[in-house]
């Protein structure tokens, strides 16, 4: 079963829908090592290989209108920092 750290269930936070697994290794009965990996989806990721639960979670809730309301909320970082420069002077000789 899928877990975050505290036991719960997989979770979404602002349409990201991101899950935990926790590996325990026991040795003669005693915990000796804990691990965890955290995934995350954006809405419109492909999820085809993400677990059943993530699967249900974002069919749910992953409508067209909250993709695209995602989408639009990024920013180009190479639009937003080339935007930023200063225009270059032309040299004239």
């Amino acid at each position: 079963m899928l877990v975050s750290p505290n036991g719960n269930p997989p979770r979404v936070t602002t349409g990201l829908s991101y899950y935990t697994v926790r590996a325990l290794t026991f040795t003669d009965g005693i915990e000796i090592a804990r691990s965890y990996h955290r995934t995350v989806y954006c809405p419109g990721d492909d999820i085809s290989e993400a677990p059943q639960e993530v699967k249900d979670v974002a069919g749910v809730l992953w409508t067209t209108a909250v993709i695209e309301a995602y989408k639009a909320s990024l920013v180009d970082p190479v639009l937003e920092t080339t935007s930023a420069l200063p225009a270059t002077e032309k040299k004239t000789d």
